[in-house]
């Protein structure tokens, strides 16, 4: 990691449990470059995320692996450890430090269902000061964001997470929700299966 804050690419950061990775996070991240001129997006996978219990996480290098395999091949998209590598609680505002650069550069990629909610962030003022705030549309009855933002026009993809690992339970296909190469992961290494 390091160094993208004073690259001259315009850097956006996606946070996340990315458990698993799904087309609706690529199709965000990609009309971020669009719509918005961000030469990369960087995907970073929470440790323990700070906002949400998470049933079935699957451990760290897996979540990694499976963003690793869901951008092979797309140069505008990379993948950082550094939330795993640091361990605890994953706060946005440490990544954003951690990443340096000038105040405002650093983009910082959050979806609309988390709006309501962006308040009891950890010191979100300074987070809103540090960083240029990116909604993303996720849900139609989504809260509206009090903090200063740019708002981005992506299609409202019906997919989850949660959703992905509901049908892999039940057997259900979950065929052109996730990349093929990260299904192909998730069955290779018996990830989200009933307990």
């Amino acid at each position: 990691m390091g160094g993208y804050g004073s690259s001259a690419v315009k850097t956006a950061i996606f946070g996340g449990t990315f458990n698993p990775v799904h087309n609706g996070h690529l199709h965000l991240a990609a009309s971020v470059c669009a719509e918005l001129e961000y030469g990369r997006v960087v995907f970073i996978p929470a440790h323990i995320p700070p906002h949400k219990e998470v049933a079935q996480l699957a451990a760290g290098p897996h979540r990694l692996e499976m963003l690793r395999l869901a951008i092979s091949g797309q140069p505008a998209f990379s993948v950082d450890s550094c939330e795993l590598d640091r361990g605890g609680v994953s706060y946005t505002i440490d990544t954003v430090r951690e990443f340096g650069g000038d105040p405002g550069r650093l983009g910082v990629i959050i979806g609309d269902d988390l709006a309501a909610d962006y308040w009891s962030w950890r010191q979100a003022p300074e987070l809103a000061r540090e960083a240029d705030l990116i909604l993303g549309l996720r849900h139609e009855d989504s809260a509206p964001l009090s903090f200063p933002h740019r708002g981005v026009r992506n299609v409202r993809l019906p997919v989850s997470s949660q959703l992905i690992r509901d049908r892999l339970c039940a057997g259900l296909s979950v065929e052109h929700l996730t990349p093929p190469a990260v299904l192909d992961y998730i069955l290779s290494q018996g990830l989200y299966r009933a307990e």
